[in-house]
């Protein structure tokens, strides 16, 4: 006997129900494929009194993807390791952070520091968008 996870719809038996058009989840398949990975790059400016950026990256999917979202922030020459977002990260005299938002057309990625700095401040992102694979 194997273990396995099946979650049902509603006014449906997870004990005995086998079409997965019924189901919600079913471990025996796979129900997440790996439809894309990229890359994009907001760049703020802060001796121009830019504090925030953003960017958006159609998938056209129809709903809510699943996604993971990393980013490195660097002044100057790219040092670090990527952090999932979203993060927050401070220094002396600045807050930085980045976020991510889906849409079940999108992925809006957002960039933004607090505080004072005259620096230009580069997030690199690298996302990987999944999607159902079932075809329901």
């Amino acid at each position: 006997m194997t273990n396995k996870i099946i979650i049902t719809k509603d006014t449906y038996n997870a004990l005995t129900d086998t079409n997965p058009k019924n189901h919600i989840f079913n471990s025996d398949y796979g129900t997440l494929k790996y439809l894309t990975k990229g890359t994009a790059t907001i760049t703020i400016e802060g001796g121009k009194s830019y504090y925030t950026g953003s960017t958006s990256i159609t998938h056209d999917l129809g709903y809510y993807p699943f996604v993971e979202v990393f980013c490195i922030m660097y002044i100057g020459t790219p040092s670090g390791n990527y952090e999932p977002c979203p993060f927050v990260g401070s220094g002396t005299t600045v807050q930085y952070g980045s976020s991510y938002r889906i849409t079940t057309t999108t992925l809006q990625l957002y960039a933004q520091f607090y505080g004072v700095s005259s620096s230009t401040w580069t997030f690199d992102f690298i996302y990987f968008i999944f999607k159902n694979n079932l075809g329901l």
